[in-house]
């Protein structure tokens, strides 16, 4: 699955790092993250579909790894509660929109927290690395995470939703660059669901050797 993330987490995450997985459906990306920050690393999985959440603490289990914890909530701008389509594809479940569930999905009420609220209250650690497909609300997430991103300035790995250019604009603000993989196009010129590599623009030199292999 995907195996282009599958090289660039090889590549990018480090022992001992704390991993934030957003959507992180059944753990198939969480386990490799857990093997590659070691057990004295953290990965931290947010899965609002009460279904993939059970699976990725058996995966966890199945695979031993005490590093990797599951939280059953949605990530997003501000705290509360919303509607969540459920998709019979798992792997498109989303937030609801005012049309109401299609007939292929059903309707939860799932709690929504924010990165910045949670780092706030301690409940996650700061962050090395954020891995994130959630299905068109990464706009969200990263504004609930200006303060993340502000302080300790985490590498992003984004799955794009037809967002490319609003969130390569958001992250400019931020002081962020980013890389789309297998691309050689800017963020905004890039296939609409790209997967990119957001970066602090003062890692830009540190990190030309690997955004060149990233590209190709």
């Amino acid at each position: 699955s995907e195996p282009h993330v599958q090289a660039a987490l090889a590549k990018l995450l480090r022992p001992g790092m704390a991993m934030l997985d957003a959507g992180a459906n059944v753990g198939f990306h969480a386990v490799i993250a857990a093997r590659l920050v070691g057990s004295s690393g953290r990965v931290i999985c947010f899965e609002p579909v009460p279904e993939g959440a059970d699976l990725i603490g058996s995966n966890a289990a199945l695979n031993g790894f005490l590093n990797l914890e599951v939280h059953p909530e949605a990530l997003g701008g501000t705290e509360g509660v919303k509607t969540f389509s459920v998709a019979r594809t798992t792997t498109q479940s989303r937030f609801s929109n005012p049309s109401g569930a299609s007939v292929d999905s059903r309707e939860i009420q799932v709690p929504v927290r924010s990165l910045d609220a949670l780092t706030a209250s301690g409940k996650i650690p700061p962050l090395d690395f954020i891995l994130m497909d959630i299905e068109g609300a990464e706009v969200e997430l990263l504004k609930g995470a200006r303060g993340v991103l502000a302080a300790s300035r985490p590498l992003l790995l984004i799955e794009l939703h037809g967002t490319n250019a609003v969130v390569a604009a958001l992250l400019a603000e931020c002081g962020y660059r980013t890389q789309p993989l297998g691309s050689p196009l800017s963020l905004e010129q890039a296939h609409w669901n790209v997967h990119a590599l957001a970066f602090p623009s003062e890692r830009q030199e540190a990190l030309r050797p690997l955004l060149e292999e990233l590209r190709s």
